[in-house]
């Protein structure tokens, strides 16, 4: 799309891919245009780039050494990426096997075209005259995970209360409150602080629409994919006095339900295909769920000891994860010490 630009390097691609990384990333940020939202390049950026002459003749020189060394950890990074799971299916799998549930037989049913559906069904929601074939599979789903498990109980008999948030008018000179986006939600139910908007307008009740740690919020609207995904926040210093937007939702539940598990089942397969198609929307890109879609939503509910148990698989799997992205970024640092060491070391001969 025209939001990449494409380079077509004369010599050294390889390292030049490496170098503008690393060695040439301060130059791209001094050329960037810095506008009202975040920064951009554009082709003619790129032209005013101007690369010190020894420093690239240095690379040229030792190009062939550098590559080799370069892709033997480029292999070690291949290796580590292949164990890489993403948040989402650990979850899945924990949920899968832990409550014996089929995967497949759900998949079906989203990937079924047509359907046999009891006249009373029908009758019993026509109020918004949904018929269609997408919102009876929220139905069928839910019977069908109710068929693999006797654990399955209405979230809404354990609903203290829930709450839209609030969305101000936000501006970039702003500074009295911070705003989250719709993007503050995860898959790795982590809620995220780092994209805040801001805003100096006078909030009615400002303090009910403030974050405070340990709430359990989920997106009120978004894709099919993506509503209905839940996150908990955890704040730090820097964090206090943001607001959620109207489209998230608080929830407040009630014992015996433990916040994380409560989350992850809203994240795993159960609450992604139940709010896939359960939720509102004349436009597929922009639905939207109510707290009568929450209320009706059937969970795995076992005591709050398995609860706990079934968090700390999850967590124990996602740290490994982390442990793995976390030796991937030092092998990246390692490339990047390789070019600049390079250098360093011509440099001193001089």
């Amino acid at each position: 799309t025209r939001a990449f630009i494409t380079l077509r390097p004369k010599a050294m691609p390889e390292l030049l891919y490496y170098a503008l990384r690393s060695l040439f990333f301060d130059d791209i940020v001094a050329i960037s245009r810095q506008g009202k939202g975040y920064p951009t390049l554009s082709e003619s950026d790129l032209r005013l780039l101007q690369f010190d002459k020894q420093q690239i003749d240095l690379l040229w020189t030792k190009s062939d050494k550098l590559i080799a060394q370069i892709n033997e950890i480029e292999q070690e990074i291949a290796t580590l990426k292949a164990q890489i799971k993403l948040p989402q299916l650990i979850i899945d799998n924990v949920f899968a096997r832990e409550f014996e549930l089929s995967v497949d037989r759900l998949t079906a049913i989203s990937n079924s075209q047509c359907l046999n559906v009891a006249w009373s069904n029908l009758y019993f929601n026509n109020s918004n005259l949904r018929f269609s074939c997408r919102w009876n599979k929220a139905g069928l789903i839910q019977e069908a995970l109710l068929e693999m498990s006797d654990i399955f109980k209405p979230l809404g008999k354990y609903i203290i209360k829930t709450r839209n948030g609030y969305s101000p008018e936000c501006s970039e000179s702003a500074s009295m409150y911070g705003v989250l986006g719709i993007d503050a939600i995860s898959k790795d139910t982590i809620l995220r602080f780092d994209n805040l908007k801001y805003t100096d307008s006078r909030i009615p009740n400002a303090r009910i629409f403030t974050v405070q740690s340990g709430d359990l919020f989920i997106s009120r609207g978004n894709t099919t994919d993506l509503v209905a995904l839940a996150s908990i926040a955890e704040l730090d210093d820097d964090d206090e006095g943001v607001i959620y937007p109207d489209l998230m939702i608080k929830i407040e539940l009630a014992p015996p339900i433990d916040k994380q598990y409560m989350a992850y089942v809203f994240n795993s397969f159960i609450g992604r295909l139940y709010f896939k198609y359960a939720t509102k929307g004349k436009n597929q890109t922009m639905v939207k769920v109510s707290a009568k879609e929450l209320h009706d939503f059937y969970v795995p509910l076992p005591s709050l000891d398995e609860q706990k148990r079934i968090v700390d698989l999850i967590r124990s799997e996602i740290i490994k994860q982390d442990a793995i992205k976390a030796l991937i970024a030092d092998l990246r640092k390692q490339i990047d010490k390789i070019i600049e060491g390079a250098l360093t070391e011509t440099h001193t001969a001089y």
